[in-house]
């Protein structure tokens, strides 16, 4: 929610200050060395680039939901009905935006967000802040988590894609045989019919997949954490 370009910075700015107050009493004291001004520019670059990998891995969930929803949108022919989604700053389909919104209850009903304030508590503890230079290993996990997602964003819009193949394959074979019905328009009526039944069906469906990726971008984000 906080990734939002339409959201006030003064907003952002204050949830990071109240997020650093909740932190300090918890993480552990490493105490105070001595350090340059060079040494204390590359670990504020050092913290940076960790903040972006963290922030890219706990929004993995939200990638894959967006990636479903728009496969989703293109087969049944929806792509046409726009909304404004100001999260990303673009216009995306109806579909996608269910979804993205089935995504954030979810997200919220597991505790995400407690979750990740704890992961970046643990992560001061993990990786610590006096170290200056980033493992390059670290990268190719995040190839993995890029993987992943795509891979999830298919695995949940797979349902009504090959339905969809299906019912297409069988208009056309009806289309064949009767040449007076018109297909294209009767079709795109039975895909968006066919669609939103399996969407509905699959529903029940798919908390128990989110869940699985949610727990498997967990144990990325701190095996991630490990290796930087």
């Amino acid at each position: 929610m906080f990734s939002i370009f339409h959201l006030p910075g003064p907003i952002k700015v204050l949830f990071s200050v109240v997020v650093g107050i909740c932190l300090f009493p918890v993480v552990k004291s490493l105490g105070v060395q001595p350090i340059g001004d060079d040494i204390l520019a590359l670990m504020a670059i050092k913290e940076v680039a960790v903040g972006l990998i963290m922030g890219f891995v706990a929004r993995g969930l939200f990638f894959s939901i967006n990636i479903a929803g728009n496969l989703m949108a293109t087969a049944m022919g929806l792509t046409s009905a726009q909304i404004f989604n100001p999260s990303v700053s673009s216009n995306e389909s109806t579909v996608e935006f269910f979804y993205v919104l089935i995504g954030f209850l979810f997200f919220l009903a597991v505790n995400g967000h407690h979750v990740f304030i704890s992961g970046l508590a643990s992560s001061f503890e993990i990786l610590s802040v006096y170290k200056i230079g980033i493992n390059i290993a670290a990268f190719a996990d995040m190839s993995h988590v890029m993987t992943s997602i795509f891979v999830a964003g298919i695995q949940i819009a797979s349902p009504v894609i090959v339905v969809l193949f299906v019912v297409n394959i069988g208009m056309g074979i009806i289309g064949k045989a009767v040449p007076q019905l018109n297909v294209m328009v009767t079709g795109m009526a039975v895909n968006i019919m066919a669609g939103l039944g399996v969407m509905i069906i699959g529903l029940p469906l798919l908390v128990p997949e989110l869940q699985n990726f949610f727990t498997g971008m967990l144990e990325n984000f701190f095996g991630i954490l490990k290796v930087l």
